[in-house]
């Protein structure tokens, strides 16, 4: 045999030895995005609202997704739409059904900051886990300043900070209230106003009069009130 041929079956060799060993790397990603595929079906479930809390094929669904995570498979997305199903679902959840609920929302928003701590929604989410599930508020408290540096002027959070302020304010240091009370005021601008009133509808007589102290003055407090009376008259809360 040939110096020449010798060194092709070395180079060979070593392709194949390669090869072999990216096709191992590989293999469980592979397998991993198999198995999230085949739940594709139940995250549009997840989407559309058509499964219940709890569902098996949700819990199978979500096994799969953690353990795609595991080796490196971005499974966030399926966590992020569970989240904002079982949210969208939770006034409706039976009260036998709400501890299960609740922690499957931990789980959702707990899965999701492990891959993307910068998904600003499940900072307050969690906020609001942590309250209705009656945990120590120093947990409360860290996942509200978490939202505030992660996402101090993203409006999609303002309006969740300030329902779980209403409900805890006596627990919140200086520094927190001011920045719910910068919230609440923000919230009053035009185009956000009416989710503060159909907020401080679905809020008790109390929170209703601290939400009323937050706003810039008592003009805004008065019209808040009358804007609420408003929409509840013409059926739109």
């Amino acid at each position: 045999m040939t110096q020449t041929n010798i060194g092709d079956g070395v180079f060979i060799a070593i392709l194949l030895v390669i090869a072999s060993g990216l096709i191992a790397l590989a293999g469980p990603r592979l397998f991993a995005h198999g198995r999230t595929i085949s739940a594709e079906h139940i995250l549009w479930n997840v989407n559309q609202g058509t499964l219940e809390p709890g569902a098996p094929r949700i819990d199978r669904a979500r096994d799969a997704y953690l353990e795609a995570a595991t080796i490196g498979v971005d499974s966030s997305y399926f966590f992020m739409r569970e989240g904002s199903s079982l949210i969208t679902q939770l006034n409706s959840v039976e009260e036998a059904h709400l501890p299960q609920a609740l922690s499957d929302l931990r789980t959702a928003y707990t899965s999701v900051l492990i891959q993307r701590p910068m998904y600003a929604p499940a900072w307050p989410r969690l906020a609001m886990v942590s309250l209705r599930q009656d945990n120590e508020s120093d947990e409360l408290i860290r996942f509200l300043r978490a939202s505030y540096i992660i996402g101090r002027h993203d409006f999609r959070l303002r309006l969740m900070r300030v329902w779980v302020a209403l409900r805890m304010w006596n627990t919140l240091d200086e520094e927190l209230q001011r920045n719910v009370r910068t919230d609440a005021q923000m919230l009053w601008v035009p185009r956000r106003r009416h989710d503060l009133a159909d907020l401080y509808y679905r809020s008790s007589f109390s929170q209703r009069v601290l939400l009323r102290t937050l706003l810039a003055n008592d003009e805004d407090a008065k019209r808040l009130g009358n804007l609420t009376q408003e929409l509840f008259d013409q059926g739109r809360l």
